[in-house]
């Protein structure tokens, strides 16, 4: 039996629960994520099962805009920290054709499980306070606190003082409910005390006063309003996520005050899993973790993100991580292959699924589904014409509304190519030559300038012409895999891709011819060193490099900068406002974009050559770019972290920041000998380095593994930190020019923002 029938079985069977009222609830605290989306379908598909089995029967979905804005998301403009504490439907929209953050945030998600074609009756908490429903309740309450009290000592060990009401006033002065406490009851109204330190992440503003607990004047503590939400609304139906169903936790709470206190029974609950981020976190509004429902509604069509929903048992956790080179795929072969057993009647159970999975509601018509992975591939080769191909692979032609599938899954292969698909899988000529072409050796320029004498002829056999392409190599005395890699580099900017004379006779081999000739003859313009801004230093007492490390990287050079006496606060208004113009700035840049970088590919390059996988050690800049192209978010430390992290993505440049007083001065760039230990930051075990690994080392050891891919616990900046020293490297193909670029604006970012005296900054070379 399918798990929500089953489920809707058991409701019935406890003919306890009448009327049957199903109701779910969700606290716009900020861009709903995909995870909230768990609980509109189990409650959804109960509801929709409860309705099959001929019961009468009600589906409800509360927005609380009266709870308080208590987290700040890191995407909202600054100014809107003011607003902490503030109940979420007083607050105004971040964004155009809203009444408030509540409603904005709120209706967002509505639209969202809309799409997907669950349609409860929606009610906004505020309204139905402010029409006088939760009145009667609130009395309710507050005449029987003593026994509240007792509830929560039993129930959960919560001691709570006589002078404690489960009650917060909506300041009449600041606005702000979260830093209110009431003090008192009378029977009529209720004492209050906005205080300025009743909480960390807002600040009251020291009012006090009487007011009658009715209408918008504030609201129930939030278990207590659960309860509240239960008997007002005439709900018998709701599950909840794994974190309010542990004993003693939020719902044996709630339920206890429900038929205890306000002498109404508690509804049929359940226990679900959640729908987890990527690598298991739960998802959160305000912190920004996960992919926003809306986002991942975009993404995927609706009955395919119905699909992966309603296929999952509700006590089973769904994991789903797009940016998985396969996931997305295997959904909707998945899908598929549920579609097959519906119409074939072979799985019942999978058909049911399918059933389900329709936003619609109606009875599915058999189609001919052209498979998602293929359209992927195929839309990537412009000799095809998608609508004739799987014309041919169906066996004949497709119908209208086979053609309007086809269509739409051509839309989502390209959302999922540009946003999702790993860079092994996409294989489209770069529209301008990319910088990465600057790292090919003599010989593979010289292969590609033979090749582009090769293409005059008339190639009509792509095997022939792929023939030709490698005893042409052959004769140069070069690795096949040097070779191709020079064209997969020059029109593709990657090191792999499919047989090269297909690739070459696609693209056109004139233009072929063009971009080789270009990227033979590519070259980047070293910058004197009579021009820097920044003199080398002789002899640093700061850092030096090894002398094994000029043999090893010719080209190796160190920015370094040593600031003291600034003022690390992490409440810096300015500086937040600074950082979050700069990561707007960068919205829009892409995963093609950033493996084009010539930065980003040097790093790669001396990373590979030092033995590392540099897919497993991303350069620092590359992981944060990464980041930012996928929409995921960026985690701020403190400002000195946040300016070298904020530096790494503007230049696209190695940063690495200390605190100066923990570095054991002198230190040295070399190579690690191997089995060196070092406790990374986050890291809770050291971790041990191979031999060969490009390490900064002071005199108690490795403190920079990797060019500032990480840095060790013991020196990282903190908010205590006074003293500073930043360490950029430029290797291969990043220029002086490059370095003095970011000195330039480090040193102005810090001093503006944190104030600080510069002791020294330069550039540090190799002694030979």
């Amino acid at each position: 039996m399918f798990w929500a029938d089953k489920l809707a079985s058991d409701i019935v069977k406890s003919g306890k629960h009448k009327p049957l009222w199903v109701d779910d609830m969700k606290t716009p605290s900020g861009r709903v994520h995909v995870g909230a989306l768990r609980g509109v379908v189990v409650h959804g598909l109960v509801y929709q099962a409860l309705i099959k089995e001929g019961q009468k029967a009600t589906y409800s979905y509360v927005i609380n805009d009266m709870d308080p804005m208590d987290g700040f998301p890191n995407y909202l403009p600054i100014k809107f920290k003011k607003h902490m504490g503030e109940p979420l439907f007083k607050i105004p929209s971040p964004e155009k054709g809203y009444q408030s953050m509540g409603q904005a945030y709120g209706q967002q998600f509505i639209d969202t499980f809309n799409r997907l074609g669950f349609k409860p009756k929606i009610i906004w908490s505020s309204q139905w306070y402010k029409q006088g429903k939760f009145d009667a309740v609130i009395r309710q309450v507050l005449d029987r606190v003593d026994l509240v009290r007792k509830l929560y000592h039993d129930i959960s060990g919560y001691d709570k003082p006589k002078s404690w009401y489960p009650y917060q006033v909506i300041c009449p002065q600041c606005g702000k409910v979260g830093t209110t406490i009431a003090t008192s009851w009378d029977g009529k109204k209720v004492g209050y005390e906005c205080k300025k330190d009743l909480v960390v992440w807002a600040e009251g503003c020291g009012h006090k006063g009487e007011v009658e607990p009715k209408g918008l004047a504030g609201k129930l503590m939030w278990k207590v309003d659960w309860a509240a939400h239960w008997k007002v609304i005439g709900v018998t139906v709701e599950g909840a996520g794994k974190d309010h169903m542990s004993q003693g936790g939020s719902y044996d709470l709630s339920s206890a005050i429900c038929e205890k206190v306000l002498d109404y029974p508690k509804p049929f609950a359940f226990l679900y899993e959640w729908f987890l981020a990527k690598g298991g976190s739960k998802m959160s509004s305000s912190r920004g973790i996960g992919v926003s429902a809306s986002q991942m509604a975009e993404t995927l069509p609706p009955e395919i993100l119905r699909f992966l929903l309603v296929k999952t048992p509700y006590r089973k956790a769904i994991i789903f991580d797009p940016n998985n080179n396969e996931t997305v795929l295997n959904l909707f072969d998945a899908y598929d292959q549920a579609a097959e057993a519906y119409f074939n009647k072979s799985d019942p159970l999978l058909a049911r699924v399918f059933e389900l999975s329709q936003p619609s509601g109606k009875t599915p018509k058999k189609i001919f589904l052209p498979r998602f992975r293929d359209v992927v591939k195929l839309l990537q080769d412009p000799k095809v014409d998608e609508k004739e191909k799987f014309a041919e692979i169906k066996g004949g032609k497709l119908t209208p509304a086979e053609e309007r599938e086809l269509e739409r899954r051509v839309k989502y292969a390209k959302i999922w190519l540009s946003e999702y698909a790993p860079e092994e899988q996409v294989f489209q000529m770069t529209k301008i030559l990319p910088e990465t072409t600057a790292t090919l050796s003599a010989e593979q320029k010289t292969y590609l300038q033979t090749i582009v004498k090769v293409l005059d002829k008339d190639w009509q056999d792509a095997d022939q012409l792929q023939q030709e392409l490698y005893q042409t190599a052959k004769k140069m005395k070069l690795v096949a895999g040097d070779a191709f890699g020079a064209i997969y580099i020059s029109l593709l900017n990657k090191s792999h891709g499919p047989k090269a004379a297909w690739l070459i006779l696609d693209e056109g081999k004139d233009k072929v011819a063009n971009r080789l000739k270009q990227a033979a003859e590519y070259q980047v313009a070293e910058v004197r060193v009579a021009e820097s801004k920044y003199p080398v230093i002789k002899a640093p007492k700061f850092v030096s490099i090894n002398p094994d490390m000029a043999k090893a990287y010719p080209s190796i050079k160190v920015a370094m900068a040593v600031i003291r006496g600034v003022n690390n606060k992490v409440d810096n208004d300015r500086f937040v406002t600074y950082r979050n113009q700069v990561v707007d700035s960068l919205n829009g840049i892409t995963l093609d974009d950033i493996s084009a970088s010539r930065k980003i590919s040097s790093y790669r390059k001396a990373i590979r050559e030092s033995g590392i996988d540099w897919h497993k050690r991303r350069p620092t800049m590359e992981a944060l770019l990464r980041r930012v192209a996928q929409g995921k978010q960026l985690y701020w430390i403190n400002p000195l972290v946040d300016i070298g992290n904020l530096m790494a993505m503007k230049h696209q440049a190695s940063q690495g920041v200390f605190d100066l007083d923990q570095v054991k001065l002198p230190a040295i760039m070399r190579k690690s000998g191997g089995g060196e230990k070092v406790l990374m930051l986050g890291d809770t075990k050291p971790i041990t380095l191979q031999k060969g690994e490009i390490c900064y080392f002071d005199r108690q050891g490795p403190f920079i593994v990797d060019l500032c891919w990480r840095d060790a616990k013991r020196t990282g900046a903190t908010e205590k930190t006074r003293d500073v020293m930043f360490l950029s490297e430029a290797v291969y193909d990043i220029s002086r020019k490059d370095l003095d670029d970011v000195l330039d604006d480090l040193i102005a970012t810090v001093t503006r923002y944190l104030g600080g005296k510069v002791e020294t900054a330069g550039i540090v070379t190799a002694n030979k």
